[in-house]
């Protein structure tokens, strides 16, 4: 028995190491495996949301014909924002309920108020 020491087996042991790294001996490709990795595909978050990202849309092209459309439609918005604007200045500090034809509610319960005089003097009177 020749003494051996202990930085040459360990020189040895890295040396088989580094050879059979690499060399993987992998099981045979089973259809179960195959199945499985296709349904793997098929269940991963990734791969579905991939789909959608690519099908989705990722710009919006308008044909140039309706730009003025679009124009128009702007133009539109904003007179009628600028009508409502003066329109609220207008009324801005004044009391509304003195037109009370607005509020069909408010003139119900005012004449059933002037009713319920006239029915107490009825049941008085009767």
């Amino acid at each position: 028995p020749v003494p051996i020491c202990p930085s040459v087996v360990k020189l040895k042991y890295k040396e088989t190491f580094n050879a059979e790294k690499g060399k993987y001996i992998g099981s045979e490709d089973t259809p179960q495996l195959a199945h499985s990795r296709e349904v793997a595909k098929v269940i991963s978050e990734k791969y579905y949301k991939l789909a959608w990202e690519e099908s989705k849309a990722t710009g919006y092209q308008l044909d140039p014909q309706y730009i003025p459309v679009v124009g128009a439609k702007k133009n539109r918005e904003i007179v009628s924002d600028a009508k409502y604007h003066d329109a609220h200045e207008k009324a801005k500090g004044h009391y509304l309920a003195g037109t009370l034809v607005d509020f069909p509610e408010v003139m119900r319960c005012g004449e059933q108020e002037k009713q319920k005089g006239l029915v107490r003097y009825d049941a008085a009177a009767h």
